[in-house]
């Protein structure tokens, strides 16, 4: 029976890294990860129950899933309030509320929190994720060649991984990187968030894989597939970001070089050479990224801002639009996932210019009744949870970071510690990219449940050794 609950749980841990991956039954898509995190947590609960209530317990002395709880408590107290209010229908925030917390926070932050290491050593887990991050990357090349030599199997391929997103791919949309996600912003997103742990595992000298060929190849080329994937992405603000994180992680080596003039002329060459080849080859064509990166840092006019950066203009006018809800309900908001159903009137009474996208959205809405718009955790926490539950969750986020610091210096593992030193980065990568974006969020609570995994890992290890100092 474990080895039944092991090959479907490293099965939906693989769909964790397929946000976009669902069938369809009539007009509705359903995604595969969440079926599979359902049949895995139904199943393990039916032939282990009292374990996992005895387990799940044992995680509620750790501060990192305190305060989860108590962020979660608080959207469902919230809500109740909110309902009595008559700003949320009773139904659907009891169903909205309910695939929250019990179909979608809880389940993707126990899929790691609890069942790493009871079912996957973390060793064999940081293995796991490196390997993801690997494959990943690799099919970004494969879709590169695909699209640049029209081979219809790989481009069918990547649209039946990420076949959620059903979009029309024209000329602008067809030479952009998107790898196993539904768009580009996507794979940005992705890099983004996990640079950390790339540049701290491969730049290390600890071993990872037992395999010398394996270990040197996955930690020699992960920095430049990653970097591969993310310039062609085409997107402007995702390659900003890269670009800002690695000067950090170089910092040291920047000073360094600066102080020795032989080092600075020919580093000097080779970043000359490299920005001449992003404007002329990757940046110089019809989708006109180098025009869309300096309008993005040169923004001079509004009016002017939403016809040459249309894409983060849309982006902008539904941040203002989520806020002028927000000011409207500051302390409960106005519930979970509330926020496309009260929408529609900002957005036809928006202070600020439409975008094509966001009047294509905008006209949909009188069919649906709910207002598609892009969104980020920042603003639609502010939007739906009030200003309570949006410091709620930062707090979260913070005790996590502090927890992480308070004992990865402790860690006698190397390979934990290595990781352990990315995932300190990444979490703050997501804190810095919650005011633009809020894509695989999935994958967001299944990340902030590796830090009480560690924690586990780390309480574990010190009993080991009080035992050992005993006898």
């Amino acid at each position: 029976m474990n080895k039944l609950f092991k090959i479907i749980y490293i099965f939906t841990l693989i769909l964790m890294f397929l946000p976009a991956f669902a069938f369809y039954i009539g007009n509705r898509s359903y995604r595969v990860l969440f079926i599979a995190m359902i049949i895995f947590f139904v199943l393990f609960i039916l032939f282990n129950f009292k374990y996992f209530i005895n387990n799940l317990l044992k995680l509620t002395k750790f501060k990192t899933f305190k305060t989860l709880l108590i962020f979660l408590a608080y959207i469902i107290i919230s809500t109740i309030f909110i309902v009595i209010n008559g700003i949320y229908k009773p139904i659907n925030a009891l169903s909205y509320v309910i695939q929250f917390v019990f179909f979608y926070v809880l389940p993707s932050f126990l899929l790691s929190a609890f069942f790493v290491p009871k079912l996957f050593k973390i060793n064999s887990f940081i293995k796991f994720l490196l390997s993801a991050y690997f494959l990943i990357f690799v099919f970004g090349l494969f879709e590169f060649a695909g699209k640049l030599y029209h081979i219809d199997f790989i481009i069918s391929i990547q649209q039946f991984l990420a076949n959620e997103r059903v979009f029309s791919i024209g000329l602008k949309e067809y030479t952009r990187l998107s790898s196993v996600f539904a768009e580009p912003g996507w794979l940005g997103y992705f890099i983004f968030i996990n640079f950390p742990i790339i540049y701290a595992c491969s730049l290390s000298k600890v071993k990872f894989f037992e395999n010398k060929y394996i270990n040197m190849l996955i930690k020699k080329s992960l920095i430049p597939l990653a970097w591969f994937n993310i310039i062609f992405t085409l997107s402007p603000i995702w390659l900003i970001a890269c670009i800002v994180q690695l000067l950090f992680v170089i910092k040291k080596s920047i000073i360094k070089c600066i102080c020795n003039l032989k080092i600075v002329i020919p580093l000097a060459v080779i970043v000359i050479s490299i920005m001449w080849f992003l404007v002329n080859f990757v940046f110089k064509s019809e989708t006109s990224q180098l025009d869309r990166i300096l309008n993005t840092v040169n923004v001079k006019s509004f009016d002017t801002f939403v016809i040459a950066e249309p894409s983060l203009a849309s982006r902008v006018v539904s941040y203002i639009n989520a806020i002028r809800l927000f000011n409207e309900h500051p302390i409960l908001g106005i519930g979970i996932d509330n926020s496309a159903n009260m929408l529609v009137d900002k957005f036809r009474t928006s202070p600020v210019p439409l975008t094509t996208e966001n009047l294509y959205k905008y006209k949909k809405s009188f069919i649906s009744g709910k207002m598609e718009h892009n969104t980020a955790i920042l603003y639609r926490l502010l939007c739906e949870t009030g200003i309570i539950g949006m410091v709620l969750f930062y707090i979260f986020m913070f005790t996590n970071l502090m927890t992480l610091r308070k004992i990865k210096n402790k860690l006698v593992n190397q390979r934990v510690l290595v990781f352990s030193n990315g995932i300190d980065g990444a979490i703050i990568a997501i804190i810095i990219s919650s005011i633009y974006d809020s894509f695989l969020i999935p994958y967001l609570w299944f990340f902030m449940g590796i830090i009480t995994s560690i924690c586990v890992y780390h309480t574990k290890q010190l009993k080991l050794q009080k035992r050992g100092d005993h006898e």
